[in-house]
């Protein structure tokens, strides 16, 4: 009884987490400038990280 609702209850979150077709972009409606300024700082963190190295290796 069980696994027969789980699996409906799975099926149904699947059948609606699908539901469209149209792809979206979380980059929708923002400036070039406002994406520029993203991936600078990414860029400026991935570079925190690398000279970070490992954190607790020397515990």
């Amino acid at each position: 009884m069980k696994a027969t609702a789980t699996f409906c209850l799975l099926l149904a979150s699947v059948l609606v987490g699908c539901s469209t077709s149209e792809s979206s972009s979380v980059a929708d409606g923002l400036s070039q400038e406002q994406i520029d300024d993203y991936n600078a700082l990414v860029e400026r963190e991935a570079k925190l990280a690398a000279e970070a190295g490992d954190i607790g290796a020397r515990e």
